[in-house]
């Protein structure tokens, strides 16, 4: 009778409290090209292993865009139009919270024709890079180019961080560092701010930060949720 009415929690959870999964950002601590709270998302059988967490030390976390799919493999299109979305930019905005702190040290863009970058942004980040705006345990990222790459998923690139303590690193509709912070990407489809650039909160609202070190979260509905995928 438990179990029942767990799943009956789940259904609701999935169909009333969350957004209908469309464009996306994720963050990747492990390589493996997806993020572990995705995981009620994913077809049976693929499980992000291990789960993508921040660890202390210094490490790599991938960021990933994919601009027109929904989670279930059906095309997403345009919400203005029938204008392709493709990508010609992006911004990232990026925050840590626990009881250590993040800091962010280099960006490496992934995508070479994106040369265009923050060097006018004030707060560069600690490293000198020019796509990184970064101070305390906040971050921006962005880069762009005036040619557009066809609509899809990307791996934009990775950042270096140094975590100490227990952290969570999550995606954020903007921070406080940056000219003009925002996370999404710019697209031949005006979005519903009609500045072609389709942006978190605005037009879409799936992302996907890192998972607390911690079990507490096994003690939480999302934690019971996540399990009962699993199989565990």
């Amino acid at each position: 009778m438990k179990h029942c009415l767990l799943l009956l929690a789940v259904v609701a959870a999935l169909v009333v409290g969350a957004p209908a999964f469309a464009q996306s950002v994720w963050l990747d601590t492990n390589g493996d090209g997806l993020n572990s709270l995705m995981t009620p998302f994913l077809p049976d059988g693929v499980t992000p292993t291990p789960d993508d967490n921040l660890t202390p030390g210094t490490m790599n976390v991938d960021i990933w865009f994919d601009t027109d799919s929904n989670g279930d493999g059906s095309a997403a299109t345009c919400d203005t139009g029938s204008e392709p979305l493709s990508m010609n930019s992006f911004g990232v905005s990026l925050a840590a919270t626990g009881t250590g702190s993040v800091t962010f040290n280099t960006w490496d863009n992934n995508i070479a024709s994106f040369t265009n970058n923050l060097s006018g942004t004030v707060g560069v980040g600690s490293g000198g890079d020019p796509g990184l705006a970064a101070a305390s345990n906040e971050a921006y990222i962005g880069n762009g180019s005036g040619t557009y790459s066809s609509p899809g998923l990307y791996k934009i690139g990775t950042v270096n961080v140094t975590v100490i303590g227990n952290e969570v690193l999550n995606v954020m509709t903007s921070v406080s560092v940056g000219l003009g912070s925002y996370t999404g990407f710019g697209t031949e489809c005006f979005g519903l701010d009609f500045l072609n650039t389709y942006t978190l909160g605005v037009d879409f609202f799936d992302v996907f930060g890192t998972e607390p070190t911690t079990d507490v979260t096994k003690n939480t509905t999302w934690g019971k949720i996540k399990d009962l995928y699993n199989g565990q």
